[in-house]
């Protein structure tokens, strides 16, 4: 068999297996033990060659997720494998979230901490945040603390427009109703400025300040933010909001 045969032949194979693996992964996602082993080998072996630079490019434009995702599911498969290996006869992780949280210990905790949680709860649901009650509290006995219990998570905060309504477009929401006290703020300088001005103009290093001509002018910027402050979201203006005075005067109908 010539070189150029031998390659061609090892090419087909690593291809074969390639097809094999993204095939279990397609069928697979709620599975993850195979679905982890699949992207190991492919990350591996580099079988993402063939097509992409990169493992990441490869898991992003063939599944849609990022690199550490895929990740994410390759070290919950060897997690069920180290389990596995340390106590056959005891019933493995059966999700991802159980694996998940047992990764977050060295390899040679994760067995022993899924057994803790498991005989915690003989006659019940081993749950991924009973796992991670038994990971905390191991955590932080090798930092030497007491385990803090687990906090239930935060609700995202909302953004509210000036009628009260929930500023529901990540972009106004960002990048508008989100900055309103920027403008505010500036407010309040421009009414600091104000001040300062006053108090300066009697003194001698005032005596060509035009008080009357400032103030009038200070006033002047201060309401024209005031006038351009976010109010309300409205969908078919042009920016998609409007501040309270172009607001005020629109139809009902469009309000």
């Amino acid at each position: 068999m010539t070189t150029a045969t031998s390659k061609t032949k090892a090419r087909l194979t690593e291809l074969t297996e390639l097809e094999k693996h993204i095939q279990i992964i397609d069928n697979g996602l709620a599975t993850f033990v195979d679905v982890g082993r699949a992207l190991a080998a492919i990350r591996d072996k580099t079988l993402y060659r063939f097509s992409h630079d990169s493992f990441e490019a490869f898991c992003k434009e063939r599944w849609g997720f990022t690199r550490r995702r895929a990740d994410q599911l390759i070290v919950a498969a060897n997690v069920r494998t180290i389990v596995l290996t340390f106590y056959p006869d005891y019933q493995a992780p059966t999700n991802e979230a159980q694996a998940r949280e047992l990764a977050k210990l060295d390899p040679d905790e994760q067995a022993d901490a899924w057994v803790e949680a498991t005989e915690s709860v003989p006659e019940g649901e081993v749950t991924a945040a009973i796992v991670q009650e038994v990971v905390e509290r191991r955590l932080a006995a090798v930092r030497g603390e007491e385990a803090e219990p687990p906090t239930e998570p935060e609700e995202p905060p909302v953004t509210l427009d000036g009628l009260g309504q929930v500023v529901e477009d990540e972009t106004l929401a960002n990048e508008v109703f989100g900055r309103v006290d920027e403008l505010k703020g500036l407010q309040r300088d421009i009414q600091s400025i104000r001040k300062q001005v006053k108090e300066l103009a009697p003194q001698p290093i005032g005596a060509f300040i035009r008080l009357q001509q400032i103030d009038i002018d200070l006033k002047n910027v201060w309401a024209a933010l005031k006038f351009s402050l976010p109010y309300a979201v409205v969908s078919d203006s042009e920016h998609g909001w409007l501040p309270k005075d172009h607001y005020d005067r629109l139809p009902q109908e469009q309000k």
